[in-house]
């Protein structure tokens, strides 16, 4: 006999899977759509290189606690927005480090560009 999986199971495992998902601090993987008037899928722009997936803590001396994270940005001259939402989704600044040597900082929402150092 048969007995499928009731809705309320599947809503937990769901919520589940997707809180931890958003514990994790996800940099790669995002993608910019851009979709032309008539629906179709006009062009798909890489908004990372890597599939950098932070854990937050992991690594850290017993009582440590993670107040920031930091990455690197190769598809654009300046941090792109994704990051911005990350930040604000944990509640951690970052600093960017770009190909031109350049790094930035994004905390509270806010992008500043600090010292160009080679």
């Amino acid at each position: 006999m048969f007995t499928p999986l009731g809705v309320p199971h599947a809503l937990k495992f769901f919520y589940g899977v997707v809180f931890a998902f958003i514990q994790d601090i996800v940099v790669g993987l995002h993608y910019r759509v851009s979709v032309a008037p008539d629906g179709r899928v006009d062009r798909v722009d890489p908004l990372a290189l890597s599939d950098l997936v932070i854990r937050p803590g992991q690594g850290l001396p017993a009582g440590s606690t993670q107040v920031g994270f930091y990455c690197s940005c190769m598809v654009s001259n300046q941090p792109v927005e994704t990051l911005v939402f990350v930040t604000l989704l944990h509640r951690q600044p970052c600093v960017v480090a770009m190909a031109d040597y350049s790094t930035w900082v994004i905390e509270n929402g806010m992008i500043s560009k600090g010292d160009k150092k080679k």
